[in-house]
């Protein structure tokens, strides 16, 4: 009987160990680092190549479409990122001061990032008050 409850023991064990290193190689696999593009343009040398997402505004009149390729710029006032995306572009991307989520990686040879998803955010309708 010992035997028996030993060999449940080890099997249970072996079971919740094979579970465990299933979640956790998955998650390692699908989980992204998302960035500000204020934070991206201070570590881009660090993650260049990784896969990341970046949030950031669309520079106005910088959005080009041609023959499936769409490019465009996120930044500010100082400091902009040229991103080639393959794809159709969202309408709400053509809007003024547009916020896009870009995913894909970093080419710091050419200084492109290479977006695999877009996505666009839509503007709040609702504004603080200042006094």
């Amino acid at each position: 009987m010992k035997r028996k409850k030993r060999n449940i023991f080890i099997i249970t064990f072996l079971l919740i160990l094979l579970f465990v290193y299933v979640i956790l190689t998955g998650i390692k696999k699908t989980s992204v680092y998302y960035f500000t593009f204020e934070e991206f343009y201070k570590k881009k040398e660090e993650v260049e190549g990784k896969v990341i997402r970046i949030s950031g505004n669309v520079i106005k009149n910088s959005v080009n479409f041609k023959e499936g390729v769409g490019s465009f710029y996120i930044g500010n006032e100082r400091e902009n990122l040229k991103v080639i995306y393959r794809g159709v572009l969202p309408d709400l991307i053509y809007q003024d001061s547009a916020m896009v989520v870009v995913e894909g990686f970093y080419d710091k040879n050419q200084n492109i990032f290479n977006a695999t998803f877009l996505m666009t955010q839509c503007p709040s309708k609702y504004k603080a008050k200042f006094k």
